[in-house]
């Protein structure tokens, strides 16, 4: 099975380096919306952020069975 960061496009998550990952970051916390859109992250300040995280409403979903994975309806977002 060959997962990708969200984008069946895009890189693989076993090609993204560990390097990328590692490190601090800032999180942006969306978790009052189902879905994230545009709409939702055009005002965030992106500007001298190397790492960024959203979390999402999915952060407090862990108790479910399965893992939401419909939460940007942007694939660019990713």
């Amino acid at each position: 099975m060959t997962l990708y960061h969200f984008d069946e496009n895009g890189i693989r998550i076993d090609q993204i380096p560990l390097d990328c990952l590692r490190g601090s970051a800032t999180v942006f916390d969306i978790r009052n919306k189902e879905k994230i859109d545009f709409e939702d992250i055009k005002t965030l300040q992106f500007e001298n952020r190397k790492r960024v995280i959203f979390k999402p409403i999915n952060s407090t979903c862990w108790k479910l069975p399965e893992f939401k994975k419909d939460l940007f309806i942007l694939p660019s977002a990713a």
